[in-house]
């Protein structure tokens, strides 16, 4: 007795799939990879001045993080919270402050790891 498998759950299944490479595709193209372990770290603004998700996090021009989110702190709205996702390979002093800078001619923003000396 052989169970056989009609060709609607087989559809089924693989638009199921198709969905579930598209979501993560659109994800790991806004930045965020699920695979990779990262350090995650907020800083507190008073002003953005453009910044956006995904915008790269450098130290010394090289990128070595992304912006994940940007929001207004609980406390008051005076203040906006960055969070930001680094990689572990690189240690951080908690001395360091984090700068926004205008990358290019057109205006992007990211922000710029500083660390003390």
């Amino acid at each position: 007795m052989a169970f056989k498998i009609s060709n609607e759950v087989k559809v089924g299944v693989l638009v199921f799939i198709a969905i579930c490479l598209a979501i993560w595709g659109y994800q790991f193209l806004k930045g965020k990879n699920y695979f990779e372990s990262r350090n995650t770290f907020y800083v507190i603004y008073n002003r953005v001045d453009g910044l956006s998700e995904s915008s790269p996090v450098l130290i010394n021009g090289l990128k070595v993080g992304v912006v994940t989110d940007i929001a207004f702190s609980f406390d008051t709205l005076n203040r906006i919270v960055v969070k930001m996702l680094v990689d572990n390979n690189y240690k951080i002093p908690d001395s360091s402050f984090a700068e926004i800078y205008s990358v290019d001619l057109m205006g992007s923003k990211a922000i710029r790891l500083n660390f003390s000396k």
